[in-house]
């Protein structure tokens, strides 16, 4: 499948316009999703079912997560915090076939990823770290 195609599913309010691989995880495939402008651009991930054997546990867990995060962050802040879409299914998961699940997450702008951590500051932060979570 096109990643067109994989992104379709999802209820989201944006028009594709290209992918580019994301290269700074190690266990998943992970795009950035542009979009048309008018809606958020978002990232694409297809979950590494060899690693994973309970996949829509692993990506409940991840928007528990996030949403208790969100619950507990400044409004100023709530953008900053990775926020999943749900597919059509009204999973936060898109299953292509036996063996791929995929989610979808909004892109934060202004996001950084790091391959190793500048400094302990940045470590300290929960938000950031998490981040190395979801694109792992």
């Amino acid at each position: 499948m096109h990643l067109e195609e994989i992104f379709d599913p999802f209820k989201h309010l944006a028009r594709f316009v290209s992918a580019e691989t994301i290269n700074t995880g190690h266990i998943n495939a992970t795009y950035f999703i542009k979009t048309d402008g008018i809606a958020p651009d978002y990232v694409l991930q297809k979950i590494n079912s060899f690693v994973f054997k309970d996949i829509p546990s692993l990506i409940q867990n991840k928007v528990l997560l996030t949403e208790q995060l969100r619950t507990n962050t400044k409004e100023s802040e709530k953008a900053n915090v990775v926020q999943f879409v749900r597919a059509f299914t009204g999973d936060y998961y898109f299953k292509e076939n036996e063996n791929a699940y995929w989610n979808l997450m909004i892109f934060i702008s202004r996001s950084r990823v790091y391959l190793k951590t500048p400094n302990l500051g940045i470590a300290k932060r929960p938000v950031v770290c998490l981040a190395v979570f979801f694109i792992c």
